[in-house]
Parts: structure tokens; C-alpha cells; sequence
């Protein structure tokens, strides 16, 4: 069963919403707009930012990521049985948009692009042009108690050569719940389900954030496991692995009719990060993809061409959003 972009994205992000809650007691308020915690309990209704929740203590804060300006290039590999190399760039972001607090409910929107060129030595029914991702994850978290946190998510989301988005649509929702057994032990646990791309999709989830000491954070939260040291105040190290799955739509063109096209693979790396300023990080980091898996199906999900990759390194830069 093919796995839809939608799929790997909503785990993503859920990565994401279950390391965010510690934001509110570094910023006292939000990316977007501050709250001080001196004021923020005095706010009645709905406000913009994150307001101090009972789940999080001083003591959980550990510079969250809350977003992302990367660049990666993907080094060309042999295909198993057809013909010639590919090649890959992209270029992603990820940021808050708006953050809301009301009593003890946080909501937080997220904008999420993605845009992917590939590159073949001998055309395929790969795309030339450039492959677009638009995400809308919308969060809903409620704090429970200190021990307990409740959350959901819905993620809209759109896929393809953008020539037409009717065929790219996929939509995605989660429910989740936070257990804190200890500040530096935090269970999650959820049930995802996404639709798109012809295919429906229903799982559970199982995840865990794990501080074992100042220097050190292990964070298992599938599909991405990482982790990091803190060797000086500016300067992170982190071995991080994750499992990639991404689907776009594409119209008819030369090389072939309207399709799905599904690229899969295994990354693991390492990342070095240094603090530029209070809240932005450069970042650098390499590795190999590996396990990698092309699938190109028809609208009715009927099979074009599909193939493995040969492993190939890869390289990242960037800017992470820290708070």
C-alpha cells in the first residue's frame, strides 16, 4: 500500500505539536505575539498567543523547534532496473501563523511549503518542472492538568505540479494525548487518519520525549526518532533518522498521462546547529537516504513504472526558529 504525503506530514507535525509545549514558558506568549505571564491569566476570552499551561514547568523548556527555512540536495543515484541516475533539490518552511489562548484552550496554525525539482540522466515519467506542497496544519490542545494534556490536529493540504489541484488534495486529522511522567519523561500516544491520493489511512501512534540530563534530549516520535547534545550554550549536535514518504499530483504532459507520483526512503544523519540570535539557529547537516522506493500509479491507482533507488548522501542548510 502506497503511503500518501498526508501520512508522514501529519506525524511530522504532531512531532512538532508534541514538542511545542514548552514554548509558552520560554516566550511567556507566542512567536507571533507575547503574552507576559505576569498578564496573560488576567486575559479573558480569546487572545492572540500562547498562555502558560499547568502540563509545562520552567524546567521543560529546551529551545523547542517551532520552525524551519531548510535547502537540501538529494546527490544522484542509480535507479535498480531502468535507465540512468536521478537527482533531487528542495526547499522547505515551516512557521506559525496565528496562536490563540482561551482559558485553557491553545490553538496554533501553521503554514508548511515544500517545492521539489528532480533531476534524470534519462526521462522517466518523473516530472521536470518544480512539485509543490501546501499544508495548513490547525492545532487544538487543551490542558488538562499538570500530569495531562489533550490535543488534536486537522491538515489540510495540497500536492502536485499545481497545473491542477483538483486530483492534489489530501486532508488529515489527529488525536492525541500527553502523559508527563516527570519533567524529563513525557509520553504521547494518538490515532491519525488521513485521506488523498486514492488511498485511506488509519493508525495509532506512539511516541516519547526524554531528557536525561541538561545536555542531553532523545525523542522517539515515529517517524522521526533524533538525539541531541547540547555542548556549549551555542552549539547543538544532533543524530537524527526519519522515514520519508511524499505523493504529488501531476497532469498529462509529454512524457506521460495525469499520475500520482510517490517517492519513498530512509534518512540518517547528523546536524550541527549555532545560535545566532535569542530565537534563529544556523544549521548544517548530511547523511544517506537509503531504502528508497519511486511509485507512479494513474488516477485509479493503476501501475506506470515504479523502481527502486540506490543510496545516495544527501547535504542541508539552513535556519531553525527556537523558542
Amino acid at each position: 500500500m502506497k503511503i500518501p504525503s498526508s501520512f508522514s506530514a501529519a506525524l511530522r507535525h504532531l512531532a512538532i505539536i508534541a514538542g511545542i509545549f514548552p514554548v509558552v514558558v520560554l516566550a511567556g506568549g507566542s512567536p507571533v505575539e507575547e503574552v507576559p505571564v505576569e498578564t496573560s491569566s488576567s486575559v479573558i476570552g480569546w487572545h492572540r498567543g500562547l498562555d502558560p499551561m499547568d502540563f509545562v514547568e520552567e524546567a521543560d523548556a529546551r529551545d523547542i523547534l517551532v520552525g524551519a527555512f531548510t535547502y537540501q540536495y538529494l546527490f544522484g543515484a542509480d535507479f535498480d532496473t531502468l535507465p540512468g541516475e536521478v537527482s533531487a533539490d528542495e526547499f522547505s518552511a515551516f512557521f506559525p501563523v496565528l496562536l490563540l489562548s482561551n482559558d485553557r484552550m491553545r490553538v496554533m496554525t501553521y503554514l508548511n511549503y515544500r517545492a521539489t525539482s528532480f533531476d534524470t540522466s534519462v526521462p522517466n515519467l518523473l516530472p521536470e518542472g518544480t512539485l509543490h506542497t501546501i499544508r495548513l496544519p490547525v492545532t487544538f490542545l487543551y490542558d488538562y492538568s499538570e500530569k495531562w494534556l489533550i490535543g488534536g490536529m486537522v491538515m489540510p493540504g495540497l500536492s502536485g505540479d499545481m497545473d491542477s489541484t483538483s486530483d492534489a488534495f489530501s486532508f488529515s486529522v489527529v488525536a492525541g494525548v500527553g502523559y508527563k511522567q516527570n519533567p524529563d519523561l513525557r509520553w504521547f500516544g494518538g490515532v491519525f487518519y488521513s485521506q488523498g491520493f486514492d488511498d485511506d489511512i488509519l493508525t495509532p501512534g506512539l511516541g516519547v520525549m526524554w531528557n536525561p540530563t541538561p545536555k542531553w534530549s532523545v525523542n522517539v516520535l515515529p517517524p522521526f526518532a533524533n538525539a541531541s547534545w547540547r555542548f556549549h550554550e551555542n552549539y547543538a549536535l544532533t543524530l537524527f533518522g526519519r522515514y520519508e514518504s511524499a505523493t504529488w499530483n501531476v497532469e498529462a504532459d509529454s512524457a506521460g498521462p495525469d499520475r500520482d507520483v510517490a517517492m519513498s526512503s530512509l534518512r540518517v544523519g547528523l546536524r550541527l546547529e549555532r545560535r545566532l540570535s535569542d530565537h534563529f539557529w544556523a544549521q548544517i547537516s548530511g547523511g544517506v537516504s537509503f531504502a528508497r522506493e519511486m511509485e507512479i500509479e494513474t488516477l485509479s491507482s493503476a501501475t506506470l513504472q515504479e523502481d527502486d533507488v540506490d543510496a545516495a548522501p544527501f547535504v542541508q542548510a539552513g535556519v531553525n526558529i527556537r523558542f
